[in-house]
């Protein structure tokens, strides 16, 4: 699912500078970079400091650049956010 507006609302919680294009590259890159490898995990099946500790092992092994992970990094951990946020609102 692409990024939406209310994404960006959560990511601009964390960076000032998120804008709903950086949030949709990060999308692209984690599509496009990291399921040629595997099939991609969902980003609400794991927490903030989860992603934190997986990101930089499989940033490393895709050969991707710092720039390319920092955008995947923030839609990962955003779409995260915003999937748990929801689930808790079901509850």
């Amino acid at each position: 699912m692409i990024p939406s507006e209310n994404e960006v609302a959560i990511a601009k919680t964390r960076w000032n500078d998120v804008v709903l294009d950086s949030l949709k590259k990060g999308y692209s890159l984690y599509t496009g970079k990291c399921g040629r490898c595997h099939e991609l995990y969902k980003p609400g099946d794991y927490q903030e400091d989860e992603w934190e500790d997986i990101l930089p092992k499989m940033s490393r092994k895709a050969k991707i650049t710092k720039g390319e992970a920092e955008l995947i990094r923030r839609f990962v951990i955003t779409r995260s956010i915003f999937t748990i946020s929801k689930r808790k609102q079901k509850q």
